[in-house]
């Protein structure tokens, strides 16, 4: 085993240029390995796991001794340092932190074999930057360059070469366990493309961003170009991974595959950002680049920035795919794709998102149970706990088929995230334990509904979030009329009449236009409602999904298509024949009286409705549903 391991480092090194021997006979039993890197010479020791700690107290007292013997045999080394590989891989806190001895595990060799490959000879450099190797000869380079502040952070702006860029950059520092999100950030395949662009002439207007880790010295010249912005030469020292690598990881590493490297790219360069805003910005800025999977972001949210809300969100989730009933079922980028992986983090992380369960305030406006005030943060264990207990039930209580095809998949969970919520709100406002028993109550009827319906027709509905809202607001008026008549109050907040009625009004409006002609929301809709409902129908993936466009119309759009001078014909016919209304002028005032009282009902501002105003809008309610029967 010790000497197939020592010939996979021996392989990697001598791939990366870095010369590697075997050591003297008589210091076999001390060093196992000798690395020649720049000036610095590393001496190598092999261990298992199990002696790993004896091995390093063993360095730790023969470093002082070995550097004087080597130092005897390689008279122009400037440098020593040490090294203990690792077969295994370490385990939390399991590694012993040393500025003098450096500890290598088999994730270690398996992170550089892979950075090999899509990064050949560049490769070398991050990794003698991670073991603390600096260049032989330390030199800096200098570039004309404006300063300035942006956001209250200092910039520079210049213009680089990619071969410098290429050698004091990184992505990922391997030792904060960021490795797997470079590996799923740069695509060998994209690199190749670009690469292909590089040398048909094609030009990167885009800037490339760094974040200095130490900070560049600035020599202003005498004019400023504004109160903020300077002119001057920038001046920092060409050490391996100096810089970290926030935006335009495909550009620059584009030209390992090309020798045409005497392109200037455009660089912004950050100092004093903080992990957490290089993080911050990292992750926004990948947000709007397409090519980036949303799990990955997500994924790199718990990594990059444990202690936000998303951060807890992203480590909630991944805490659940450890756990039944959603143990490897959830897709974490970081452990790749497998046929049983269907649960995408993004969906589940969004859901919990939205229903703010990280948050002091619940959606409902119930405070959280979950949340530590004095902590100013939501307490994991418990929460986690919590969502385990809710989904094992409901893992107990569906049939099989009902759970495969529905209950556990992206659409069917964002439901009953929704009603974990919205239970949760009502046994603490009941004072009510939480717990299995608490929650199984509820869900036994949830089933009863779902189970009443075709799971077609539930992932149909569920394709957009109006569909589902609208399968929320049954389900809970189905809880209502069998087992709590105040259930889901927060939700609801005090009459889901209204949002039943804007699902009725619209699908009336949808009856009565699509008579004239199927393409009526083109055709009978004012060019302002019609652009925001494509808007509202592309980011819920509509095509995607499924579902219809006229399902994105509220109720404000309704009633202004309803008043159209080109449509009111269509509706005078069934409004005003009707002894419901006299004219057109009574359904306008009805139906905006509906709306002004429905917009702050909604939207959680029903403080100050009055009792006798909700009595005459439900009456209005209640005439057009009328009308709406004989459609």
């Amino acid at each position: 085993m010790k000497k197939e391991f020592l010939k996979k480092i021996e392989d990697l090194l001598n791939s990366l240029s870095i010369k590697v021997t075997l050591s003297p006979p008589n210091f076999k039993d001390k060093v196992d390995r000798i690395i020649e890197a720049e000036d610095s010479l590393i001496l190598l020791k092999y261990t298992s796991k199990r002696d790993y700690h004896r091995t390093y107290n063993f360095l730790k007292k023969s470093m002082s001794t070995l550097k004087k013997e080597f130092k005897r045999e390689y008279k122009n080394i400037r440098r020593f340092k040490f090294i203990i590989v690792v077969e295994g891989t370490f385990s939390d806190n399991e590694e012993i932190k040393d500025k003098e001895i450096c500890s290598l595990d088999s994730k270690f060799m398996d992170y550089y074999h892979k950075l090999y490959k899509v990064l050949g000879e560049f490769a070398k450099y991050h990794l003698l930057g991670e073991i603390g190797v600096p260049p032989r000869v330390q030199t800096e380079t200098s570039y004309f360059a404006l300063k300035s502040k942006l956001g209250g952070y200092e910039v520079y702006f210049f213009f680089s070469y990619p071969e410098e860029l290429l050698k004091i950059s990184y992505v990922a520092r391997r030792e904060r366990g960021e490795e797997n999100y470079y590996q799923r950030l740069v695509t060998k395949d994209r690199l190749l493309k670009i690469k292909e662009f590089i040398e048909k002439g094609g030009i990167f207007p885009n800037n490339i961003i760094i974040s200095f880790d130490k900070k560049p010295r600035f020599y202003s010249q005498k004019d400023k170009l504004t109160h903020s912005t300077t002119i001057g030469e920038l001046i920092f020292p060409l050490s391996y991974r100096c810089a970290w690598l926030i935006d335009g990881q495909h550009r620059l590493y584009s030209f390992v595959y090309t020798n045409k490297r005497d392109i200037l790219l455009p660089v912004i360069g950050f100092y004093k950002l903080n992990r957490e805003k290089q993080a911050k910005f990292f992750i926004e800025i990948n947000k709007e680049q397409k090519p980036v999977n949303p799990n990955l972001l997500w994924d790199l949210e718990g990594e990059l920035r444990p202690d936000t809300e998303e951060g807890i969100i992203s480590n909630i989730v991944k805490k659940l795919d450890r756990k039944n009933p959603f143990k490897d079922r959830i897709y974490i980028p970081l452990k790749g794709k497998t046929s049983s992986r269907r649960i995408k983090m993004a969906s589940l992380c969004e859901s919990i998102k939205q229903r703010k369960l990280v948050q002091p305030i619940l959606e409902s406006k119930m405070e959280n149970p979950f949340y530590v005030h004095q902590d100013r943060k939501v307490d994991f264990k418990k929460l986690v706990n919590y969502l385990v207990n809710y989904f094992q039930v409901i893992d107990k209580v569906f049939n099989s088929d009902m759970k495969e095809q529905f209950i556990f998949t992206n659409k069917g969970l964002s439901l009953m995230i929704i009603f974990f919520e919205k239970i949760t709100a009502r046994l603490t406002s009941l004072n009510k334990k939480l717990g299995i028993k608490g929650y199984e109550k509820y869900i036994i009827y949830i089933k009863k509904y779902l189970e009443s319906k075709k799971i077609r027709e539930l992932k149909e509905r569920c394709a957009s979030k109006g569909g589902e809202k609208s399968v929320a607001t049954e389900i809970s008026n189905y809880i209502r009329n069998h087992l709590d008549n105040n259930f889901s109050i927060g939700i609801e907040a005090r009459d889901n009449k209204f949002e039943e009625f804007e699902k009725e009004l619209r699908e009336f409006v949808n009856a009565i236009l699509s008579k004239k002609t199927p393409n009526w929301l083109k055709l009978c809709c004012p060019s302002d409602i019609y652009s925001k409902i494509l808007e509202r129908a592309k980011k819920e993936k509509l095509e995607e999904q499924g579902g219809h466009l006229y399902e994105f119309l509220d109720m404000g759009d309704c009633i202004k298509i309803i008043e159209m001078r080109k449509n009111w014909p269509q509706f005078e016919k069934i409004f005003i024949t009707t002894s419901e209304f006299m004219d057109k002028k009574e359904v306008e005032v009805a139906l905006k009286k509906i709306k002004s009282l429905r917009d702050p009902i909604v939207h959680k501002r029903s403080g100050g409705v009055r009792d006798r105003e909700l009595r005459i809008a439900k009456e209005y309610c209640e005439k057009f549903r009328e009308i709406f029967k004989r459609v």
